[in-house]
């Protein structure tokens, strides 16, 4: 089976290579320096992704170095991966999911990350009317998919 590092591959479509960020740095942001100055060290969360003939996802794995929990990669069916671009302000996205994610599943899933975005973002600026509007989605969201149970009572099995 062959293996796509993608932790790899956007650290140099990214970065290029740690050394330069760490030591070069072409933004006019001056917190930068000073943030990188309080870098003691650097974790990796590795996530590999198993590809058909095809290019197609057939199997998916990650690993966080630091979790003692998880010593060995951890299969998954999916994931999402969203980095806001510091230099341009963008968003580079990557979502993958394997062939054998059934339809439920990936409804459990965006359930799920909707849920953790609204959690997310107002941990992030604390403004909890926009989070309770995005977890008001999420909950619509789950009743709509039968993840949670609707006001009629059906839910998931």
């Amino acid at each position: 089976m062959t293996f796509l590092s993608v932790a790899i591959i956007l650290l140099n479509f990214i970065f290029k290579d740690y050394r330069p960020i760490m030591e070069n740095n072409n933004n006019n942001n001056n917190n930068t320096t000073d943030n990188k100055a309080q870098i003691k060290r650097i974790s990796a969360i590795q996530l590999r992704v198993g590809l058909d003939a095809e290019k197609v996802p057939v199997y998916m794995d990650w690993h966080a170095e630091d979790s003692p929990d998880t010593p060995e990669p951890i299969e998954a069916k999916a994931f999402m991966l969203s980095i806001f671009d510091k230099q341009y302000r963008d968003t580079f996205k990557i979502d993958l999911w394997t062939q054998e994610l059934q339809v439920n599943e990936m409804d459990r899933f965006m359930f799920e990350t909707l849920r953790s975005l609204a959690d997310t973002y107002e941990r992030a600026t604390v403004n909890k009317e926009m989070a309770n509007h995005m977890r008001a989605f999420a909950q619509y969201f789950g009743e709509k998919t039968k993840i949670l149970a609707s006001p009629d009572g059906e839910a998931e099995a």
